[in-house]
């Protein structure tokens, strides 16, 4: 199994005007080398929508960013869009590799004081050159992939019924997260209606990272549910097949021995799962067809 890691794209921010022709050499340097980058070259700063940050964020293996003069700061905004997105890359854990023309003193973005304190924090950028940077990142990427554990854990997005929770959670206490990480990973809210649902939008944000989509069935009346969310999920899976070159398979989990023949019908791989049985056995298969 290839490293989730290796397949995922650098982010390298569209700059503002006075930096914009280092954002493109940085980008012709990365492409030279075979990455891919997010997000497309025509895209400006100025039209970047937050949602589509987001999407693309979540995808990215690391951030790079070039300072300029300019904050990019809409009218009556307090933060400008080159700290706002600096900022989103920062919650989503990225490495950073930042740019900044260091002849331009700190004291010439003193027209913008939240902009100064911003360039400030991020401490002293060094100097180097489109081409400098572009290897420097392309050396950590690569020291990544050789750090990486040759087996890469089995990435996983769950969607369960609300009927199917507790088969989930006896599911749940077999799994070894060395081997195994699960999307969505947050619990449910005490009192909430425990049904693990993701609109379209974040679901192919996910497919994104994911290997394997597992659907749980276990009653006889879910497979209304199943049907439903199976041919969801291949439509889905659509789009991300277009931007990837593999794609998350989904595979359905069966609790009661009846969703073979369905898998049959309509192509998917199903799982008959007895309980009690080893769940180091149903993550070795999974893992198998996900591979």
């Amino acid at each position: 199994m290839r490293s989730v890691a290796a397949e995922r794209p650098i982010f390298v921010a569209p700059g503002t005007e006075e930096v914009r022709p280092v954002v493109e050499e940085i980008r012709m340097q990365l492409e030279q080398k075979g990455f891919g980058l997010l997000p497309p070259a025509e895209v400006r700063i100025e039209a970047m929508s937050e949602p589509d940050e987001e999407q693309w964020l979540n995808r990215a293996s690391a951030f790079v960013q070039c300072l300029g003069v300019t904050a990019a700061k809409d009218a009556e905004a307090e933060f400008g869009r080159v700290q706002l997105l600096n900022q989103r890359a920062r919650q989503q854990s990225l490495p950073q590799f930042l740019w900044r023309d260091s002849k331009i003193p700190l004291a010439a973005l003193g027209y913008d004081p939240t902009y100064q304190q911003f360039v400030e924090s991020l401490g002293e950028i060094p100097d180097s050159t489109a081409s400098e940077l572009a290897d420097e990142i392309a050396e950590y990427l690569k020291q990544q992939a050789a750090g990486s554990s040759p087996e890469q854990p089995l990435i996983a997005f769950i969607e369960v019924p609300a009927d199917a929770l507790s088969q989930f959670d006896q599911l749940k206490e077999g799994i070894d997260t060395d081997d195994c990480l699960l999307f969505p990973l947050k619990p449910p809210e005490q009192g909430e209606i425990r049904q693990i649902q993701i609109e379209r939008k974040a679901r192919q944000a996910f497919f994104h990272e994911c290997h394997v989509i597992l659907l749980m069935y276990c009653m006889a009346n879910q497979l209304p549910w199943l049907t439903s969310a199976i041919i969801n999920y291949e439509r889905d899976i659509t789009v991300v097949r277009r931007e990837l070159d593999r794609c998350p398979k989904p595979v359905v989990i069966d609790y009661i021995g009846e969703a073979q023949a369905l898998g049959a019908t309509i192509g998917v791989d199903v799982i008959f799962w007895e309980k009690g049985s080893d769940p180091d056995e149903l993550w070795r298969q999974l893992r198998s067809l996900a591979a």
